[in-house]
């Protein structure tokens, strides 16, 4: 009894290495007692020994057991099932209709100053209605110490006007790469594609990565490190001097004050490499 009482101590603490130690000294007693065998389950969940757990709780169910425990007993089991999952897949999609009264964003002024000359400008508003879809597909596979996983997701974008495909947008994008996380902290490393048809053309692409760490200092408050560097290039010829590395990152903190409300700051900040082109031609002949 005591030591039953120690492990649940223990575990209610958080300190279930020690929590497992009680229960099993009373399992090797040889008392054969299904509520510790229970407690022992969730200890081992705890710690990550899901196939463990599991073994040990489908040996017990086998057992008569009065209704309300082995209804709780399945209930753990097939939440352990869950968690023990290897692959794990989530999709979301969204559609949705729309009307855009301006869709070349045409100022409302007649002309613009340019140095000494005036530029008269196409103010004439173009409407137009359209459709949009999005797309969202994640797998997760995680490794077999739990900790270790491989993440990837895959976004589609859409958005095509009634009248006007010149100003259609298509854009698949692509993230995956190695997932850690544990109690204190989970880092992040995907790899990074999407590309952008614009007006049925082919218009942009880019790809680089985008590593995040998120580090738990207490229960209440965290810390997260995003950092980004991409290439991004113009597939059409005429558009290739626009060429660029972006890069950069930010910083944000992140404070629990009440189960609906937290706090958030953050500092970031960006910048552009000229990567090829004209531009880069031009700043070298001066």
């Amino acid at each position: 009894r005591l030591n039953f009482y120690l492990g649940r101590s223990a575990f209610e603490t958080g300190h279930y290495k020690e929590a497992l130690e009680a229960y099993e000294k009373i399992m090797k007693s040889g008392r054969d007692d299904s509520r510790v065998k229970l407690e022992h389950a969730r200890t081992l969940t705890m710690l990550n020994e899901y196939e463990k757990a599991k073994k040990e709780l489908s040996e017990v169910l086998k057992r008569p057991l009065p209704p309300r425990v082995k209804a709780n007993m399945e209930r753990y089991l097939s939440l352990l099932e869950k968690k023990s999952a290897k692959n794990i897949v989530t999709a979301a999609i969204m559609v949705g209709v729309g009307y855009d009264d301006n869709i070349y964003n045409h100022t409302y002024l007649g002309s613009t100053h340019y140095g000494e000359s005036e530029v008269e400008n196409n103010n004439t508003r173009v409407s137009d209605s359209f459709h949009r879809e999005i797309l969202s597909l994640r797998h997760l596979y995680i490794f077999d110490n739990r900790e270790w996983a491989w993440d990837s997701s895959v976004l589609f974008f859409n958005r095509t006007y009634r009248d006007h495909d010149d100003v259609d947008v298509l854009q698949p994008s692509l993230m995956t790469g190695l997932r850690y996380s544990d109690k204190n902290k989970s880092v992040y490393i995907p790899i990074v594609y999407n590309r952008l048809w614009f007006g049925g053309e082919d218009y942009m692409e880019v790809e680089g990565v985008r590593p995040v760490l998120s580090y738990f200092i207490d229960d209440r408050t965290s810390l997260d490190l995003k950092a980004v560097y991409l290439a991004k290039r113009y597939v059409q010829s005429e558009e290739r001097e626009r060429d660029s590395n972006l890069f950069g990152g930010r910083v944000g903190i992140n404070r629990l004050l009440s189960k609906e409300r937290y706090i958030r700051g953050e500092v970031a900040a960006y910048g552009e490499r000229r990567k090829r082109g004209r531009r880069e031609s031009r700043k070298r002949l001066r």
